[in-house]
C-alpha cells in the first residue's frame, strides 16, 4: 500500500507585498514632509503656512519679524505664502511703514542709526525706540535714552517694559536738521501733523506742535508702557498695560482727547504682540513653531494660522513696531 504526505499549498505572499507598500508609501511621506519641515531654504517660500480658510485677509496685514541672526533683521510678508522680503544688516529697534514712506531705527555693534527713506539722518551711541513718522512725511518723532545703563532692545526683548523718567521725547525735521525737545516719556507717535501723543510721568499727553501746548488727557503713573509704541495702523488706538497686571488698556486717541473703550486680557506664552485697527495680533509658542493669534479689543484670541520655527519669528510688524 502506497502511503505519503500530501504536500500543502503554498500561501499567498501578495498581502504581505501589499502590507509592506502601504508602510513604505506611509514612511516615504513623512520622510518627505520632514524634510521640506527642515530642508526648505529661509530665503524662498515657506510652504507649511496654515493659515485657516477665510481668515487670510487677516494676515494679509502682517510682516513677520525674524531677528533669528544676530546683527541681522529679515522681514516676511504674508500673501499666500510667506516670502521674505527684504534683509536688513542690522538690528531693526523699530520701524514704521505709512504712505509716504519708511522711518526706522537701526543697531549695529553699539551703534544706532535713524534712518528715513534709506538715508541715515542720525548717527551715534545713543539708545533709540518708539520711532514714528508725520503723515506728511516732513518730521519724525521717537524716545532718546537719557540713562541707557539698562537698554534691552525690542529685538531681543519684545515685551519688555520701560522706565518712562530714563527716556525723552525728541522731534526730529530732516530737511532742516532741527529738533524739538518734548520732555520725559516713551511711546510717542503723530495723531496728526501737528499733534503728538506720548507717555510722559503723569499718564497719556497731547501736545500741540503749533501752540506748544501739552495737555494731561489720561491720568496714569504706574500703567506699564511697553518699549514697543503699540498705536493702530490709523493712529486712531493707543494702548498700555494696567499696572501689575496682563490687561492691555486701549484708547481712542484724537487731537482733541483720549478716550477708554476696552480692555484686553492677554493670554500667556505671548512672544509678541502688535495693534490692528480693531483687534490685537499676537504670536504664540506652540511647540514646534508660533501660531499667529487675532484677537478683537475686549474679546478673546483665535487662531489665525501658525508659522514653522525656521522661520526665527519673534515679532509683529503692523504699519509700526
Amino acid at each position: 500500500m502506497e502511503t505519503g504526505i500530501a504536500a500543502s499549498a503554498p500561501r499567498s505572499r501578495k498581502p504581505l507585498y501589499i502590507g509592506l507598500g502601504v508602510a513604505f508609501g506611509i514612511v516615504l511621506i513623512i520622510a518627505l514632509a520632514i524634510g521640506l519641515y527642515v530642508f526648505t531654504p529661509a530665503g524662498g517660500p515657506i510652504r507649511l503656512q496654515i493659515f485657516e480658510a477665510g481668515r487670510t485677509e487677516a494676515s494679509q496685514k502682517i510682516t513677520f519679524v525674524s531677528d533669528r541672526e544676530i546683527g541681522k533683521t529679515t522681514l516676511y510678508r504674508y500673501d499666500g505664502t510667506a516670502k521674505e522680503t527684504e534683509v536688513v544688516e542690522s538690528s531693526i529697534v523699530s520701524t514704521v511703514e505709512r504712505e509716504n514712506g519708511a522711518a526706522r531705527i537701526m543697531q549695529r555693534d553699539g551703534i544706532f542709526q535713524v534712518v528715513v527713506d534709506g538715508t541715515v539722518v542720525i548717527e551715534d551711541q545713543t539708545p533709540r525706540i518708539g520711532i514714528d513718522r508725520s503723515p506728511d512725511g516732513t518730521r519724525i518723532v521717537f524716545a532718546k535714552a537719557i540713562d541707557a545703563s539698562s537698554f534691552v532692545s525690542p529685538a531681543e526683548s519684545f515685551q519688555s517694559s520701560v522706565d518712562r523718567r530714563s527716556w525723552e521725547v525728541i522731534v526730529y525735521e530732516p530737511a532742516t536738521k532741527s529738533t524739538i525737545t518734548l520732555g520725559t516719556g516713551a511711546s510717542p507717535f503723530f495723531v496728526d501733523d501737528t499733534h503728538i501723543a506720548l507717555m510722559t510721568l503723569e499718564g497719556l499727553a497731547i501736545r500741540d506742535l503749533e501752540s506748544e501746548e501739552m495737555r494731561i488727557v489720561i491720568q496714569d503713573e504706574r500703567g506699564r508702557v511697553s518699549a514697543v509704541t503699540l498705536v493702530s495702523p490709523d493712529h486712531s488706538v493707543f494702548a498700555w498695560y494696567a499696572a501689575g497686571s496682563k490687561t492691555l488698556r486701549t484708547y481712542k486717541v484724537t487731537a482733541g482727547g483720549a478716550t477708554l473703550f476696552s480692555e484686553t486680557e492677554v493670554p500667556g506664552k505671548i512672544r509678541s504682540l502688535s495693534l490692528g485697527d480693531d483687534a490685537l495680533y499676537l504670536l504664540q509658542g506652540n511647540g514646534w513653531g508660533v501660531d499667529v493669534l487675532k484677537q478683537p479689543f475686549g474679546e478673546k484670541a483665535e487662531r489665525i494660522g501658525s508659522l514653522p520655527s525656521q522661520m526665527g519669528v519673534s515679532r509683529i510688524l503692523l504699519g509700526s513696531l
